[in-house]
């Protein structure tokens, strides 16, 4: 469900305050305004706290986007 390139967009996304949400089974990258319209995942500031503010590495990204797959899978979502 969750994939690196989820997480690539977070990272990229203008919005500063941007989250991953999953809606209806998919996951979306949304602004803040639109983080309560799905299951709230995690957002771009939690993300940058955990990986830093860079370029971080494929095997970083792919980990990260596992550890969220597994979490929202376990919520059901």
């Amino acid at each position: 469900m969750i994939t690196v390139e989820h997480v690539e967009r977070l990272l990229h996304a203008e919005d500063p305050e941007a989250a991953l949400i999953v809606v209806d089974g998919s996951p979306e990258v949304v602004s803040s305004a639109h983080a309560t319209d799905g299951l709230f995942v995690t957002d771009r500031q939690d993300v940058v706290t955990q990986i830093g503010d860079g370029d971080p590495a494929p095997d970083t990204l792919r980990r990260l986007a596992e550890a969220l797959d597994t979490a929202v899978t376990g919520l059901g979502g």
